[in-house]
């Protein structure tokens, strides 16, 4: 049986080609790792396996997501009178269990993915068990498998074994089993017959019991007092959505996470929501508001990734849903702006995906994506923000800092020691000129966008009064490699005037579906300043 699962996957027989996967236990289930891992070709499939044999070890796995739980534990308690509320103890085997260990997994395989391409098919699976044990003869064992692959599609079981039926080591195989076949059900959709043991070839009739999730029973064999022979449960949950980006939107706005990873689906105009992203080391994070997105946002990103020379050729535009000087993005123009995309893909890097997060600061973006970045293997920076002259200026302006020179260097080299690195692309300066140097420029040249009175400008000066090694965390995209005077401002001005004058037509040939339905609606009036680039405020 592992070897079908292995060369099925091997050969691409499952969809959208090769799965990649974490195996994560607490208690019973260790079989699965053991005979995986003798498995000829499993290499291909099998990427890490774990088993969390302590509560600590438990703690230290599932990390953030432990954090989460409590979290969300302490919110819940706070909205209600009862100040005497009884915390219940953590159930290390049960599916709340399972499912920390399945997600923990799957960041975990996304850490060991280099390519954004291979993300969408990396699975985690999460095993918490309570088998047979000489404390508790004549009781059988439980356990929950949980299955989840990075976009949130997830297959779950939970089983009661039969008393005295099995072995322990016997109970080990058999939920081992129902974790590789958990790899299996991910592939098809859910439509795998389980089988609890090996020569059952007809497969395990489910049955029709439901029980709340994380619901333990009061002794592990509570399930079977009445029923006593075996019984599973299982349940395969889909990812099926319209709009993605809209609803990652809201889940964001919703507070229920605060980033989340659009992926560009090879071949069509959508996205894959990744709610739970890895950012692969030494990756570039552009920030923008991107209304609309434009040649200058394209060429900016791949002259920054040229200058970066990192190891991760993937770029990320960022956008945030939150301004403190405007309201939220409405989810609909959020979707309409990350699908416009599409239209310049053939100029956007090889590698590349939107970040939809909640930090309109810089400061709280290296906070918000701290927990998604893969871990250090080298003394580089890990992650890189293209920037625009202007908010490089900006940040190294001590008037955002109280008006203190040291408060700033000091808020700089924070975030250098969180791995952050500045690239920064230039722009054109226009200086105002009266009539009179008007005509004369005009004159000079009527068809050439540089004047005399204009100056192409990249921070350097400002870069050069910082200390030396705050100066290091600063790379100058030269004009040579990056001039696009392209602005934002009046993109939409000639958008809204297009819009007006066809009566609320298509604009184009060439949007896509996602896009025009609210065209008319969403032309905006913005009067934000002239510049290559639109960056969010520092």
């Amino acid at each position: 049986y592992f070897n079908t699962i292995t060369n099925s996957n091997n050969n691409n027989n499952t969809n959208q080609g090769p799965k990649y996967a974490c195996i994560a236990i607490a208690g019973g289930g260790g079989h699965a790792i053991s005979t995986l891992a003798s498995t000829p070709g499993a290499s291909s499939l099998f990427l890490e396996g774990t088993i969390t044999y302590d509560r600590n070890s438990f703690h230290a796995y599932v990390g953030e997501c432990m954090e989460n739980q409590q979290h969300n534990h302490d919110n819940n308690n706070d909205n209600t009178n009862n100040d005497n509320i009884t915390r219940k103890p953590f159930q290390y085997a049960s599916e709340k269990a399972a499912k920390m260990l399945s997600r923990a997994a799957v960041r975990r395989a996304l850490q060991y993915r280099a390519n954004l391409d291979e993300y969408p098919r990396c699975l985690g699976v999460g095993i918490a068990s309570a088998l047979r044990s000489q404390k508790q003869h004549g009781r059988g064992g439980y356990g929950f498998v949980v299955a989840t692959l990075a976009d949130g599609t997830e297959w779950k079981c939970e089983v009661h074994l039969e008393p005295n039926k099995r072995s322990r080591m016997e109970e080990d195989q058999l939920i081992g089993r129902l974790a590789l076949q958990s790899i299996e059900q991910l592939n098809t959709e859910g439509r795998v017959r389980i089988m609890l043991d090996e020569n059952d070839d007809e497969g395990t009739e489910m049955s029709k019991e439901t029980i709340e999730e994380g619901d333990v029973p009061a002794s592990p064999s509570a399930k079977n007092q009445n029923n006593r022979a075996d019984t599973i449960e299982e349940s395969f949950t889909p990812v099926h959505s319209d709009d993605p980006v809209r609803e990652a939107a809201e889940r964001i706005l919703n507070q229920e996470c605060k980033a989340v990873l659009l992926l560009p689906v090879e071949g069509h105009n959508k996205f894959k929501a990744l709610t739970d992203p890895v950012l692969p080391m030494e990756s570039l994070v552009f920030p923008g508001s991107f209304n609309p997105p434009h040649d200058g946002h394209t060429t900016l990103a791949q002259a920054a990734l040229a200058a970066w020379k990192g190891s991760s050729k993937a770029v990320f535009l960022e956008l945030s849903l939150i301004n403190p000087d405007k309201p939220s993005m409405d989810p609909l123009d959020v979707s309409e702006r990350a699908h416009r995309f599409f239209q310049l893909q053939d100029r956007l890097p090889a590698q590349w995906g939107i970040l939809l997060t909640s930090a309109p600061l810089f400061a709280q973006k290296v906070g918000v994506l701290r927990p998604f970045m893969a871990p250090v293997h080298s003394d580089r920076p890990q992650l890189g923000f293209v920037i625009g002259t202007d908010t490089m200026v900006r940040i190294v302006n001590p008037k955002y800092y109280d008006n203190d020179q040291e408060n700033m260097l000091e808020a700089i080299r924070e975030m250098g020691r969180s791995g952050v690195h500045f690239v920064v692309g230039g722009r054109l300066e226009q200086r105002k000129m009266d009539k009179v140097e008007s005509e004369s420029a005009t004159k000079k040249s009527s068809h050439n966008s540089t004047t005399g009175n204009d100056r192409f400008v990249t921070g350097q000066e400002e870069v050069e009064a910082l200390p030396k090694d705050v100066q290091k965390m600063f790379t100058l995209v030269t004009e040579e490699n990056f001039r696009v005077d392209i602005s934002s401002t009046e993109i939409r001005k000639r958008m809204a005037a297009e819009a007006k004058s066809s009566n609320g037509n298509n604009k184009s040939e060439n949007d896509n579906d996602n896009v025009n339905d609210n065209a008319n609606k969403r032309q905006k009036t913005a009067t934000s300043p002239t510049t290559t680039t639109s960056h969010n405020n520092l």
